[in-house]
């Protein structure tokens, strides 16, 4: 795939698997909310909706990173043999999210395995991107590096912070 045009319609057809398990987290919720909690102002069936709802915003939370994070990969990887790393991200995403979800119906303990592969799956595509981000020269490579040193910073402050 020579040109950026193609790899993003390449990505995006990939995240195809991205949108069912999206549908299925919204399936969840409403077959729920029809078996039990058919009404939503009704405190008493309020709290059956909670996990299932929590799994539904957490994955959209996700997937409003990783789907831009791939689409913005997908225009600095070159050739077909590196745009293999695109459908990879997608599956193991897709497999993150169900595992997710399948462990926080379980005990909310059990989302933790889930929630990990999501994370790593995001990690690894943000950490490409600033890699190819910043070894293409970007205009936007200082402010990108300058924008990962201040969460990092953060990230110590919030530590110290709470620890008090």
């Amino acid at each position: 795939m020579p040109h950026a045009n193609d790899r993003v319609i390449f990505t995006l057809q990939c995240h195809a698997l991205t949108i069912m398990v999206l549908f299925n987290m919204f399936l969840l919720v409403g077959n729920m909310r029809a078996a039990v909690a058919w009404n939503p102002l009704n405190p008493d069936t309020e709290q059956k909706m909670k996990t299932p709802v929590q799994i539904l915003t957490n994955t959209v939370e996700q997937s409003l990173i990783f789907v831009p994070s791939t689409l913005i990969l997908s225009t600095y990887l070159d050739g077909e043999n590196q745009m293999v790393a695109i459908p990879v991200l997608v599956v193991l995403f897709a497999i993150a999210r169900t595992v997710f979800a399948i462990g926080y119906l379980a005990a909310p303990i059990y989302r933790s395995p889930g929630f990990f592969m999501t994370l790593m799956t995001n990690v690894v595509a943000l950490t490409l991107v600033s890699y190819h981000t910043w070894m293409r020269g970007s205009i936007v490579a200082y402010p990108m590096a300058v924008a990962v040193m201040a969460v990092f910073a953060q990230q110590i402050f919030l530590k110290s912070f709470y620890k008090k």
